[in-house]
């Protein structure tokens, strides 16, 4: 039975819960007896049964022993019904108490659109195909980036001087090792979005199967017969495959290579089992069902915690890895030593392949800025790590990922310019191409305008 049964599943379970009190807690052994029950031995008195929605039920109906003058004799009490509907709304009470914060838990199918977003993401910034799904064994790429990336080098390897030599630092050295950067830190933002997804479904599957669990043990205490209880906990273990949920391959291997400040998810503290002993009746029922839940709580908390130390860890070792991220070198020109520039090659560079790694640059920032999680992952607070679990630094990665793609799309868009200028300045040698060069490149003095940094 899935989730979208929780409503009734616990109404299953309320029912089965009184039939247990019943049994167990009353004294008299009330044994059910179709929609009634009835005192063992005794089958002139009865109380009506919970329909199969827990609700309901408690009349009284039979004579009991009242006291008339002092003498106790045959009678009928009124206070019958009102007695036993309180006792089984104390029970349905303790039976929502327990169960009714799991009643709204996270969709994964929410879920599913930001990971989905995250992959869009990561193949802007993958230039060899991206295995996606392992299942499906689709796979992304960005042909801008490919095309623009192979252009670029392919045009240059003719030029040289010390104009194209600063170029080549910096375009074909330094920034597929940015992009490749940015991609690792696109594989961890969406493993922790692929691995809430993960947990929630198995979350789901754990609360249903466990109210199922209990709903049998109930019934077997309500018959008199021994009761078992297995635990039903799968969440554990989940966080730390996030990233081969994510995106396995070749995005596996970028994160083995290089680490980029990257934080992979360590394994998660605490422990997958929730040690729940068979209850004998309706009152240890009630604990090991408790129990079982709390301990479902706990291995998401454990669980998230683990992502959020891999967030944390990331934005942090990102914080010390400037140099592989950030692009601001020397200028790319040198007025007077530029020796082999063929106009022709870098039209083609700069009208062609750059703009190609500008547009895919800027299409993964503007899609990363939409890779967060709020409401798709919201629960009861008490359920794991709070409210939203581990959104908060998943938006603060995300801001930086934004920032620094955004920069390095800058980056590329003005080497562009710069390097189209020094052509004009190599080709005219007059005074007013250089000083065009020359006040260009005062004017990127001031930066991209996003500081990855501060």
């Amino acid at each position: 039975m899935g989730y979208e049964k929780f409503a009734t599943k616990v109404g299953e379970l309320k029912r089965a819960a009184i039939d247990a009190w019943m049994y167990s807690e009353t004294g008299w052994g009330w044994e059910v007896r179709g929609d009634v029950y009835q005192v063992i031995g005794d089958s002139r008195s009865k109380v009506t049964r919970p329909g199969q929605d827990g609700e309901g039920g408690g009349d009284w109906s039979g004579p009991v022993m009242i006291n008339i003058f002092g003498w106790d004799v045959l009678g009928f009490d009124d206070q019958k019904d009102a007695e036993f509907q309180g006792y089984f709304a104390e029970v349905r009470n303790t039976i929502d108490s327990i169960v009714g914060r799991w009643a709204d838990l996270p969709d994964p199918a929410d879920v599913e659109e930001i990971v989905e977003r995250c992959r869009t993401v990561s193949g802007h910034l993958s230039v060899e195909p991206v295995v996606a799904d392992a299942d499906s064994n689709i796979s992304v790429a960005s042909e801008d980036l490919a095309v623009g990336m192979n252009g670029i080098s392919s045009h240059v390897a003719g030029l040289s001087g010390n104009t194209i030599d600063a170029f080549k630092d910096k375009f074909l050295l330094k920034l597929p090792m940015a992009i490749a950067g940015s991609l690792a830190i696109s594989a961890v933002r969406g493993g922790v979005v692929a691995a809430e997804k993960a947990i929630w479904e198995k979350a789901r599957e754990d609360v249903m199967a466990t109210l199922e669990t209990a709903i049998q043990a109930f019934n077997a205490i309500a018959q008199g017969t021994t009761a078992t209880w297995q635990d039903q906990l799968h969440v554990f273990g989940l966080a730390a495959e996030g990233v081969s949920l994510f995106m396995p391959g070749v995005l596996g291997k970028v994160l083995e290579t290089a680490s980029f400040g990257v934080s992979l998810v360590p394994e998660p503290k605490g422990d997958s089992r929730a040690g729940v002993g068979a209850p004998g009746k309706y009152s240890e029922g009630v604990e090991s069902l408790s129990k079982q839940l709390d301990a479902l709580s706990q291995q998401i908390r454990a669980e998230e915690e683990a992502l959020r130390e891999s967030l944390t860890g990331t934005i942090s070792g990102v914080g010390t890895q400037k140099g592989t991220y950030d692009l601001v070198l020397d200028r790319i020109y040198d007025l007077d030593c530029s020796v082999n520039m063929v106009e022709s090659e870098v039209n083609a560079i700069t009208e062609r392949y750059m703009p190609k790694v500008q547009t895919a640059l800027s299409a993964a920032a503007s899609e990363t800025i939409t890779c967060t999680i709020g409401n798709q992952v919201a629960r009861s607070a008490d359920i794991g790590l709070g409210a939203y679990g581990p959104a908060y630094e998943l938006y603060d990665l995300t801001i930086l990922h934004y920032e620094l793609t955004k920069d390095l799309a800058w980056e590329v868009e003005n080497g562009a310019v710069q390097l189209h200028l020094a052509l004009q300045d190599f080709i005219e040698s007059d005074n007013q191409s250089a000083d065009q060069l020359r006040d260009f490149a005062a004017s990127l003095e001031g930066g991209s305008g996003f500081d990855p940094w501060d």
